[in-house]
C-alpha cells in the first residue's frame, strides 16, 4: 500500500490548489483575461450542497449562473441533474445557460405566467431587466386543455365558450399584474392561448417573438412529487436552447 499524502488535510489542500489553477485557467480562457472584479473560490465538497449553501448565507449573491451539461432527455429524466437539483433546492433565482449559447445582448424575454406568486415575481424581475437593458418583455399565459384519461374516456371536448372566457380573463389578470408593478411600458401581454402542451406553447411564442432569454418562476415541489410530476420550468430547461432564468 502506497500512501501519497500525510493526511486528508493534506489531500484537500492539494486538490484545492489544483483545482483553483485550474479554474483561473478556464475562466481565462473563456474570458480572454482574469478580470479583477472576478473572485475564484474552490469548495471541498459536494457541487450541489456548496452551491446551494453559499447562495443561501451570502446576502451578497443575488443570483446563480449554472451552464447545463447536454445530458440526453433521457439521462436526465431518470437521474437528474446538478442543474436540476441547484433549481429545486436554491432559494435564489438561477440562471441556466445551455451549451451553445452566442454572447450576445438580451433583446427579448419571454415570460410565461400562471399568475401564481412565482409568476409575480418572476415578471416583476423580467421588468426590471427590461429597464436595465432596454428589453423587451412579453408576459404570455398558456391553459392546457385537460386529458381524457382512462377514468373519462368519453368526456365531452371543453366548451369553446367557456375556454374564451378562462382565456380572455387570465389575459386580463396578467395585464392588472403588469400595471400594478408600473411597468406597462416595458411588459407587452400577448393574449392567453388554450393549447395542448404548455412547453410547446413556450417554445412557439419563443420562437415567433424571437426571445432571447426566457424568464419563468417555479413553484417550488419537493420531494416525491417533484420526482413523478417535474416541472414545466426543468420540462423547458431540458429542451429548449435559449437561456432560462429562474425566480423561486
Amino acid at each position: 500500500l502506497r500512501v501519497f499524502f500525510e493526511s486528508p488535510a493534506d489531500l484537500e489542500n492539494r486538490v484545492n490548489e489544483d483545482g483553483y489553477a485550474a479554474l483561473e485557467e478556464f475562466v481565462t480562457k473563456v474570458l480572454g483575461e482574469l478580470p479583477e472584479d472576478i473572485e475564484l473560490e474552490v469548495k471541498f465538497g459536494h457541487p450541489v450542497d456548496d452551491v446551494v449553501r453559499v447562495a443561501h448565507f451570502d446576502e451578497m449573491i443575488e443570483i446563480v449562473v449554472a451552464g447545463t451539461t447536454g445530458h440526453s432527455r433521457l439521462h436526465n429524466a431518470i437521474f437528474g441533474s446538478t442543474v436540476g437539483r441547484i433549481i429545486r433546492e436554491c432559494d435564489k433565482p438561477v440562471m441556466v445557460v445551455p451549451v451553445g449559447v452566442k454572447d450576445e445582448p438580451v433583446r427579448t424575454i419571454l415570460v410565461p405566467a400562471d399568475m401564481s406568486g412565482c409568476s409575480a415575481r418572476a415578471l416583476h424581475s423580467a421588468a426590471a431587466l427590461g429597464k436595465a437593458s432596454g428589453a423587451r418583455v412579453l408576459a404570455f399565459s398558456a391553459i392546457a386543455t385537460p386529458p381524457i384519461t382512462p377514468y373519462y374516456p368519453v368526456a365531452p371536448p371543453p366548451n369553446p365558450n367557456l375556454m374564451d372566457n378562462i382565456t380572455t380573463k387570465r389575459t386580463e389578470q396578467i395585464q392588472k399584474a403588469v400595471d400594478a408593478l408600473h411597468a406597462d411600458a416595458v411588459i407587452e401581454v400577448i393574449p392567453t392561448e388554450n393549447v395542448v402542451s404548455i412547453e410547446d406553447a413556450i417554445f412557439e411564442k419563443a420562437d415567433k417573438y424571437g426571445a432571447d432569454l426566457i424568464c419563468m418562476g417555479t413553484h417550488g415541489r419537493t420531494g416525491v412529487e417533484r420526482a413523478i410530476l417535474g416541472s414545466t420550468a426543468e420540462r423547458v430547461i431540458r429542451s429548449t436552447k435559449l437561456p432560462v432564468l429562474i425566480i423561486p
